[in-house]
This record gives C-alpha cells, sequence and structure tokens, in this order.
C-alpha cells in the first residue's frame, strides 16, 4: 500500500511539473506581448494581456493611482506624448508560480511635457525593474520601480533652475580665491566681475571696475607672492552669496606702504557678494588681518 501511494505521489509529481513549467511559459509570453504591444502602441491587444480590474504599484510615481485597465492606458498615453520614441526593452524576465519578475530599460527622447516638466528635447536611457502577477493568464497587478533622480538628471530637470543658479553664484564668488589669489590668474578677473563692478571694503578701500581690481590683486600677490586662500563656508540664498575665507602668505614685499616683514600675514573675513547676469556687481566685506609689518 506505501508502496502505491508513493509510487502515485511520483506519477503525479511528474505529471504536474511540465503543467506548471508550461504555466510560467505563458505567463512569461504574456509579459513579453505586453511590452511589445506597448512599443508598437497597440493599446488595444493590451485587452487580452492584462485584466479589467489591473493595480499598479509604484513609488516612483506617488500620484498616479492605476486601478483599472482603462487607468493604466491612460497613463500610457501620458508618457506617449512626454516621450514619443519611448521604447522598453526587457533585459532579463524570470518566472514561479503567478508571478514574473523582469530587468528592463526605457529609452527615448521627451519632446512633450512630462507633469510639471517642460519638454527638454534630452534622451533618458533608464533602468528599472518590475514584478507582475498574472490571473487566469492576464496581468492583474504589477510593481514597478526606477529612480526618479536619474531620468530628471538625464533630462535637465534636476537640480531644479533655481538651485542650479545659486551653486553657480556661490562657484562665482569663489573664483577671487580659486582663480585670482591662488592661481595668479589676473585674467579671470574680467570673467568674475562686471563693468560697473563696485566693492565696499573697510576704511577708505573702494574699488570701481575690473582695472581697479587688477591692480588690487596684483599688490597683494606682489606683497606676498606664496599668497594661498581657502574658502571655509558660503551662505546663498537668490543672487546673494554670502563667503567666509582666511588667506595666509609671507609677507615678502610693501603692501599700502607697510615694509616687508618676512612674516606670516594672515588675513581672515566674509565677503558678501550680489550677482546679476552671471557676474558680481557689487560686494561688501570685513576682514581681520594679523601679521601685516609686524
Amino acid at each position: 500500500m506505501v508502496r502505491l501511494l508513493a509510487g502515485g505521489l511520483a506519477l503525479a509529481m511528474i505529471a504536474a511539473s511540465p503543467v506548471r513549467a508550461d504555466s510560467v511559459e505563458r505567463n512569461l509570453e504574456v509579459v513579453r506581448a505586453m511590452v511589445d504591444a506597448v512599443n508598437r502602441r497597440d493599446l488595444d491587444a493590451l485587452d487580452g494581456l492584462i485584466a479589467t480590474d489591473l493595480h499598479r504599484h509604484s513609488a516612483a510615481t506617488p500620484g498616479v493611482e492605476v486601478t483599472d485597465l482603462e487607468g493604466f492606458k491612460a497613463f500610457l498615453r501620458t508618457d506617449f506624448a512626454g516621450v514619443p520614441d519611448s521604447v522598453q526593452e526587457i533585459r532579463e524576465i524570470f518566472g514561479q508560480g503567478d508571478l514574473v519578475a523582469v530587468r528592463a530599460r526605457y529609452r527615448g527622447t521627451q519632446t512633450g511635457p512630462m507633469g510639471t516638466f517642460p519638454p527638454s528635447g534630452r534622451e533618458v536611457d533608464l533602468p528599472f525593474h518590475a514584478i507582475l502577477r498574472l490571473e487566469q493568464g492576464r496581468i492583474a497587478e504589477i510593481w514597478v520601480e526606477w529612480d526618479n533622480l536619474t531620468i530628471l538628471s538625464q533630462l535637465g530637470h534636476w537640480p531644479p533652475p533655481a538651485a542650479a543658479a545659486e551653486e553657480a553664484n556661490k562657484a562665482l564668488a569663489r573664483r577671487w580665491f580659486d582663480d585670482v589669489i591662488n592661481r595668479r590668474d589676473l585674467d579671470a578677473i574680467a570673467e568674475i566681475y562686471s563693468a560697473d563692478y563696485v566693492h565696499h571694503g573697510q576704511g577708505d578701500l573702494q574699488l570701481h571696475g575690473p582695472e581697479r581690481v587688477r591692480g588690487f590683486a596684483a599688490a597683494i600677490l606682489a606683497a606676498s607672492s606664496d599668497r594661498h586662500a581657502v574658502v571655509e563656508r558660503q551662505v546663498v540664498e537668490g543672487d546673494r552669496v554670502v563667503t567666509q575665507f582666511v588667506s595666509r602668505g609671507t609677507q615678502t614685499g610693501a603692501y599700502r606702504g607697510i615694509p616687508p616683514s618676512g612674516k606670516e600675514w594672515v588675513v581672515e573675513g566674509i565677503v558678501i557678494s550680489r550677482i546679476e547676469g552671471g557676474k558680481i556687481v557689487e560686494d561688501w566685506e570685513v576682514i581681520h588681518s594679523s601679521g601685516l609689518g609686524e
């Protein structure tokens, strides 16, 4: 009796195994057919591949709720409008039971709006992963994820324009220290400061225009040829950049009538720069100087 039961169980397992394999293979083919229909823009073909009560889940699109087949088609139409030449490519596909998993790639050019983002004309090449659950030969549920920062960066929508402009302003404010002082590039001054630039320094130190700045920089470097500046921190808001710095060097030459000391000359300060049109138009500086002429 035991032998008969064992033999029957073995026969059942042998008989069932091809059935399960065939079922998984059919599920894989349904998913492949769905991707092919999407790439061909044949949304009618989805009627035979997707359940009418389909549910789609994705943290990448938190504001999009898809709870049926028609909602999924509407989602796809929106995607087609933003990236008309989009193509999805399955790189790997796996199946077990009623689940199918894919590693895939999404490519295309954004020539239409994408949510609140305007057309960029740029190409996107984005990896994504998905798990799909099938019922009675149709896709009933989808979980799909991708990295939004990757696609937004590729399309030029990240960082936001305001943030990008502020970062550019910070970089511009650093150029006096990095390019002029540290690299001794006096020609960079014309790129940094506007023609009507005004510098408000301490006491009687007022500078007007790039040429005056050039003379000022030349005098500093002549008096301290090994001078090096370090930007310690910056604060930016809109067109204003606040830069805290420390500058060190040996006073090997005279500066503003003060004879060389041969000692370390340290300047610590904070400068507030106002930027327009990609150049510094005005700044206000407060410094503390030690070692000069001592």
